[in-house]
């Protein structure tokens, strides 16, 4: 594997903070005014992806992130159960007695004191979003135009396959602009 110059260390490195890779260029010394043609080539180039893709294996080896433990952490939230913050007779629990999982899916508790009682009040992630995610994973909502086969699997079909409506459209629309050769 052919090895990466200092500033291309630099822009992996950088990568791996927000995978912005504009972003990434220009806080690895390259040129603010270059930096998306820059950031572009370089996500482009075999050995500047593979090292991304090697730095982004080790990182989650070491603080021990899998795809299964988002999509587990993910179905908490997305599945939680209002009901599973009561006891029987409609009161709300104490934090400490919630399972870990329904826990995990509080955003925020609040308790206002009054001179007659204490009113608490929580909230949880939004199950709408998180629903949206995991649906996303499982591919059953689409955003790219799909072409199936005789068996309904996708297939490759050419170099449009796969893009969205709004890069078809923006595709044509270039195409519309050209000139017909003569």
């Amino acid at each position: 594997m052919a090895k990466l110059t200092r500033k291309q260390q630099m822009f992996v490195k950088e990568y791996l903070v927000d995978l912005n890779a504009t972003q990434a260029a220009i806080r690895a010394g390259y040129s603010a005014k270059t930096a998306n043609r820059i950031a572009s080539e370089n996500l482009a180039k075999p050995v500047i992806a593979e090292a991304i893709q090697s730095a982004m294996k080790e990182r989650s080896a070491r603080i021990e992130i899998t795809a299964d433990g988002v999509l587990q952490e993910l179905a908490k939230l997305a599945f939680v159960n209002i009901q599973d913050f009561y006891d029987e007779a409609g009161s709300l629990k104490e934090i400490s007695a919630l399972p870990r999982d329904v826990a995990a899916a509080l955003s925020s508790v609040k308790i206002n004191l009054t001179e007659a009682c204490a009113v608490q009040e929580i909230k949880v992630y939004d199950k709408g979003a998180n629903l949206e995610r995991l649906g996303r994973h499982l591919k059953l909502f689409t955003d790219k135009v799909e072409f199936p086969d005789k068996n309904g699997d996708p297939q490759n079909v050419g170099p449009m396959s796969g893009m969205t409506t709004a890069e078809l459209r923006k595709a044509l629309a270039h195409y519309d602009k050209l000139e017909a050769p003569e």
